[in-house]
């Protein structure tokens, strides 16, 4: 039986409206201007502020001033500006000059929000203007923190926390909603993307990764505003149409479901809710709309549009704290004009043009201060006696909201609920949105007795030791009177139920209100006892650990560690094997019930040492070296290779491997042996590789038979080492003088080891021509000609050719050792196709004289 209390409200301390209010009671804006609240209707007074659009000011829950800026600087309660606070950003160029200010003309370019769950601190926020695109320092978003225990109450910028930049590519406008977890939204929309970033701030700090959702349209110029309700965001955006409305989710920090509300060109987008959240108010062209939005039907909304009257386009509209909706006069110079009740529908609204003028010398401005984003702290307290019904086992507390989180009850649970079975005080404490703390108590009694607690012994297997035991919770007064049943059979008078086997039993409970009767089955276990080790693996010499995972049934154990060594004790605190091999480990357990026993096998290597070699200490580059690794047994599991030169292999199979080196020098070839359970061992040697030695006999040369040769050599510079020389001609000397045709080789090997290498090169004849048989001199560009086709020997001095045909005519005669030869003409006139004699007379250099005489064929 379980019974179910939901208690009442006793005492709720605060109001979140009020308490928000009072940290917006006094305002700074425009030039050296500003509004104080406090009194029953609003005073202007005179500020330091000057000449700037956006603007934000802050006060304590007394509704006293503590600081305003304007995003690029701070001034105190008094007007002063604070020691640290200028230059909140890195763009300024004339410190202390208020016009050299990066942010004084954006839209909205500074937000002040209270550092959650810390006393005193403040994010101060500013957001560059666009002026400064032609720098690309426009749409840059900082963040500065003001504590207010510094400069003896007056506050400064904390030093290290001044002008930190978060991101950039932003449009002019911001502003910061309180979320539903103890947090604020800072809310910024980006350009040129048409999206928005909403940066969470919590306790732990501001959480530079934003929550980006997309809009549907991107402006660089507007102004955004959250309702009462923190569930709507309306963004008035310069050169779109209408206002575009979104829900926003003060969990997540996502905007969704876009509602465009076109009504008429806007120019300066300004817009404000209605303390109500029902009516939204904005500007487009000169005139000032409001429109009930409670439908959430655009076409509907937009069909609810009321004209209330004239309005400055590039002003803006405030929601104060006394729940009046404020902005600048379009007909009286520096005036404010004021909506007197915005909840109300059209024109019963009371729209004054005209009403507060501020002081002379200051100004109104094109903005007024953006809005304050505080976390509401509100306290709730209940209090409620509880009496349980006769026999209830349970009473179910529950907390009065359950919509909250951080539930934390008396008894250390964390739901909205809570089972109690003992009498008693509890108390469960919570928060709800925004950030309300919660504290229930209950006052728990069971007077008229309580169900008694069944505490089971369970049977061991085949026994008669099973045990039951009823109780109720210590300083029950209540007198009880027990009979234990096994069917018909009365068994016990006792809360206790002892020495029985495995069954079902009745138990009757009577009070001098009350009886009842409750079934009572003790099973029947088989109870095992368990344990683990640190590592089924050892090396020798390693310490090995157990734990006693038995259940409690157990009391007396022993172990059994498979060399001879045993062990009493519940958990024994360590042994080491002396020996390598496997053994199993035996654990046995006993206690009033059962006993049981639990064997596990290990194994203990021993470490390992390597046997190492290799086929060649000493090599040429590009020669392989085989290396080995004998002896590997069970415990290997891995090798890795280091040849010192670079390259590396790992392995789990082989153990002889091949290597060539690509370069000389002295090598260290490291060898590591990955185990199992013992530590790694590593093995070196050395590997020494010599260079090959450099060869080369040139480029491809000719010679002129008859003439003095060739001489060969090796033109590669040639270190101090001996060298052996072998020519394919079977000369050893390092040069050589060939006087015929044909392909030479040199093979140069170096000491120790005869690193050799070879190069050749071809020898060609020079000093003749070659003639060829036939010619087709038809224009076609291909053997139009006939002339021999080496004249370019470098062998050739003199040169005559003559052609004759078939009756001895000469038809053609040169001298010129360069040109195209004959065309197949003769006096002008193309010869008949035939047979042709041809003479050559040649010179050569190596004075020799050489006469060709053949034929050639004129074909057409």
């Amino acid at each position: 039986m379980i019974i179910r209390f939901i208690f009442l409200l006793l005492l709720i301390s605060g109001s979140i409206q009020e308490g928000f209010a009072q940290y917006d009671k006094v305002w700074a804006f425009g030039s050296r201007s500003g509004l104080d609240f406090n009194p029953a209707n609003p005073v202007p007074i005179r500020t330091s502020i000057l000449n700037t659009e956006g603007c934000a000011s802050i006060c304590n829950e007394d509704g006293q001033l503590l600081f305003y800026t304007e995003g690029s600087f701070i001034w105190d309660r008094e007007n002063n500006l604070m020691p640290n606070g200028e230059l909140l950003n890195e763009l300024f160029d004339y410190p202390g000059s208020f016009l050299s200010s990066a942010t004084y003309s954006s839209m909205q370019g500074t937000v002040i929000v209270p550092y959650p769950d810390h006393d005193d601190w403040y994010y101060v926020f500013s957001l560059t203007h666009n002026e400064l695109f032609v720098t690309g320092n426009n749409g840059r978003l900082y963040y500065s923190i003001v504590d207010m225990s510094l400069n003896g109450g007056m506050g400064d910028v904390v030093p290290g926390e001044k002008g930190i930049f978060v991101d950039s590519l932003f449009g002019e406008y911001m502003s910061a909603v309180v979320g539903e977890r103890c947090n604020a939204w800072l809310i910024v929309p980006s350009y040129p993307l048409p999206e928005c970033k909403a940066y969470e701030i919590t306790a732990s700090g501001l959480n530079l990764t934003p929550v980006i959702s997309p809009l549907s349209g991107a402006s660089i110029y507007g102004e955004l505003v959250g309702s009462k309700s923190r569930k709507k965001i309306a963004f008035g955006k310069l050169g779109l149409s209408g206002v575009d409305l979104y829900d926003f989710d003060g969990v997540s920090g996502l905007l969704s479901n876009p509602l465009s509300l076109a009504i008429q060109q806007p120019s300066f987008g300004s817009v404000a809710f209605s303390p109500d959240d029902s009516k939204l108010y904005y500007s487009s062209e000169n005139n000032l709309f409001q429109l009930d939005i409670t439908s959430g039907d655009s076409a509907v909304i937009a069909a609810s549009a009321v004209t209330l009257g004239a309005f400055d386009p590039f002003r803006s509209l405030r929601l104060g704290p006394d729940g009046k909706i404020y902005f600048s006069s379009p007909t009286v110079l520096n005036t404010l004009g004021v909506i007197n009740y915005p909840n109300e529908p059209g024109l019963a609204c009371m729209y004054d043009p005209a009403v507060i003028e501020v002081l002379s010398g200051t100004h109104v401005g094109r903005r007024l201060p953006n809005s304050v984003a505080v976390i509401p702290h509100d306290t709730f307290y209940t209090q409620q006696p509880v009496s349980a019904a006769c026999f209830a086992s349970h009473a179910l507390l529950t907390a009065l909201d359950s919509t909250g989180w951080d539930y934390v009850w008396s008894t250390g649970t964390t739901n909205s609920s809570e089972e109690v079975s003992e009498p008693g005080t509890y108390w469960v404490s919570y928060r709800t949105a925004p950030c309300n703390f919660h504290t229930d108590t209950f006052h728990v009694g069971f007077a008229n007795g309580v169900l008694p607690s069944i505490r089971i012994d369970t049977a061991c297997a085949g026994s008669s030791n099973g045990n039951a035991y009823a109780g109720t919770y210590p300083g029950d007064t209540v007198q009880y009177a027990y009979t234990w049943l096994s069917g018909d059979d009365t068994l016990s008078v006792s809360p206790a139920l002892e020495s029985v086997p495995m069954g079902n039993y009745t138990l009757v409970v009577q009070t001098a209100h009350c009886d009842t009767s409750l079934q009572v089955f003790i099973p029947e276990a088989d109870y095992r006892v368990s344990f683990t080790v640190s590592d089924t693996v050892l090396c020798l010499g390693d310490t090995l650990y157990v734990q006693n995972l038995s259940p409690a049934q157990f009391d007396q154990f022993g172990w059994y560690f498979g060399d001879g060594d045993s062990s009493q004790l519940a958990t024994p605190t360590g042994h080491v094997y002396q020996h390598p091999g496997t053994y199993e480990l035996v654990m046995t357990g006993s206690g009033p019930v059962c006993g049981d026993t639990a064997s596990m096998m290990l194994v203990v290597d021993a470490a390992f040492v390597p046997l190492f070699d290799m086929d060649q200490p000493q090599v040429c580059v590009g020669d392989r070296v085989t290396f080995r690794l004998g002896e590997a047994d069970h415990s290997f599991t891995g090798l890795h290779w280091d040849w010192g030169d670079g390259s590396y292999l790992d392995t789990w199979y082989e153990t002889r491997f091949v290597h060539a080196f690509d370069a000389a020098g002295t090598w260290p070839v490291t060898g590591t042996l990955i185990t199992r359970a013992c530590p790694d061992a590593s093995f070196t040697d050395t590997v020494h590789v010599y260079a090959l030695p450099e060869v080369d006999l040139g480029a491809d040369t000719s010679l002129c038979l008859d003439g003095s040769g060739v001489v060969l050599r090796n033109f590669a510079a040639v270190p101090a080492a001996p060298y052996a020389y072998l020519w394919n001609t079977g000369d050893t000397a390092a040069h050589i003088r060939v006087l015929q045709p044909g392909t030479y080789s040199l093979q140069v090997s170096t000491e120790p080891l005869h690193c050799t290498t070879v190069d050749e090169i071809v020898v060609s004849r020079d000093c003749y021509i070659d003639v060829p048989n036939a010619f087709t001199p038809n224009g076609d560009g291909d053997n139009d000609y006939f002339f021999p086709r080496t004249l370019l020997s470098r062998g050739l001095s003199d040169f005559r050719m003559q052609v004759f045909d078939r009756w001895g005519q000469l038809v053609f005669e040169t001298r010129a050792k360069e040109g195209r030869g004959w065309d197949g003409r003769f006096n002008d006139r193309d010869q008949p196709v035939g047979v042709y004699v041809y003479l050559i007379d040649v010179d050569y250099v190596n004075k020799r004289r050489e006469q060709y005489k053949g034929t050639v064929t004129l074909i057409r």
